[in-house]
C-alpha cells in the first residue's frame, strides 16, 4: 500500500521477525514472494535474505551460519 512504502514498517518487520526466530532456536527463515515484484525482492535482498531458488523467489535469513 502506498501510504505505507517508506516509513520504516517493513524495516521494523523484518528486524523483529529476525530477533524473534533466534530467541526460539530457529535458524532460518523463509520469505516468498513473487519475480515480478521486484521492489519487496530488492528490499529482501538489502535487509540480507539471499534468493535460494531457481523458479521462484524465496529469501533465506540463515543465523547459524552468521554465528
Amino acid at each position: 500500500m502506498p501510504d505505507y512504502k517508506s516509513n520504516g514498517y517493513g524495516t521494523g518487520l523484518i528486524s523483529f521477525a529476525c530477533d524473534f526466530v533466534k530467541t526460539i532456536d530457529c535458524y532460518k527463515m523463509y520469505l516468498i514472494t513473487n519475480r515480478s515484484n521486484v521492489s519487496t525482492c530488492k528490499y529482501y535482498e538489502k535487509a540480507g535474505g539471499i534468493n535460494k531458488a531457481d523458479y521462484e523467489i524465496i529469501y533465506v535469513y540463515d543465523f547459524k551460519e552468521k554465528n
